[in-house]
């Protein structure tokens, strides 16, 4: 509310002290009541003109946020279904099924969740992106991509090569599923001791969306028949990841699959 001053001190001090105090108007006597009510009257339409000014600007800014807000969906979603192209492209080029792709998915997510320190935006971000751990096996040649035998050392050299094809791929993007793909394509192979590819990255230096696919890709891998081997049982494969705990996988997750195991084995059942 507009504060206008009416005194009879005229004194340099005094005026500078009202405006210091908040006054909007200083008057000194003797003054004319119209002039009063003019000046009341020019600074209640300030007023109100600056309280609609406000107003708006904060109608503006919420439509602004807002907008930004659907477009960043919007573009969410395009890079969801983007994704989710890839990854049919990649269960019709590659020796991926759907529901390891989907399985990975569930997995990772739930590692994710009783993470402590990954929050439940990241934890969406694992699970929409987690299928992508493999894209880069689009690029490796069929007839090593299928070959039913065991691969000689150099036909291994290219189909490790799937990990920074797919980076190569997806780097460019800023967008977060995207990126968070490129990681978990580029460091799923990653091993907690440093002695994984396909940059020999080691303990937390492997991003923590690598380790959590990197033992969710395995888990499933091992508890599921696979053209070169017959399923484990959940026993054998429980303790084939205890004893790689520290060296191939992160020992946290290791703990957090062991504490919910119960959870895990509904996962790898579907």
């Amino acid at each position: 509310i507009p504060i206008i001053f009416l005194t009879a001190r005229t004194d340099v001090d005094s005026i500078s002290k009202a405006f210091k105090l908040g006054g909007n108007d200083y008057l000194s006597k003797p003054f004319h009541p119209e002039e009063l009510l003019a000046r009341v009257h020019t600074h209640l339409e300030l007023y109100a003109t600056k309280q609609d000014l406000k107003h708006k600007n904060k109608l503006l800014k919420n439509k602004i946020i807002n907008r930004e807000s659907r477009l960043n969906s919007e573009m969410e979603m395009n890079q969801k279904e983007m994704i989710g192209i890839l990854t049919e492209l990649m269960k019709v080029t590659s020796d991926e099924t759907g529901l390891h792709l989907q399985r990975v998915a569930e997995i990772s997510r739930l590692l994710a969740k009783y993470h402590k320190n990954i929050s439940d935006e990241d934890t969406n971000l694992i699970y929409h992106t987690a299928p992508m751990h493999d894209i880069g096996k689009i690029a490796i040649p069929l007839n090593i991509l299928h070959n039913p035998n065991k691969l000689s050392k150099d036909e291994r050299a290219v189909m490790k090569t799937h990990t920074t094809l797919a980076s190569r791929f997806l780097k460019h993007s800023k967008r977060k599923f995207m990126n968070a793909a490129s990681i978990i394509a580029n460091q799923h192979h990653e091993k907690w001791d440093g002695s994984g590819y396909p940059n020999g990255l080691k303990g937390e230096d492997i991003h923590i969306f690598g380790r959590i696919v990197a033992l969710a890709d395995v888990f499933d891998a091992l508890t599921h028949k696979r053209k070169y081997k017959e399923a484990w049982s959940l026993k054998r494969s429980v303790e084939y990841i205890q004893e790689a705990k520290g060296s191939h996988f992160d020992p946290s997750l290791v703990d957090i699959l062991i504490q919910h195991l119960d959870e895990f084995a509904d996962i790898i059942n579907v």
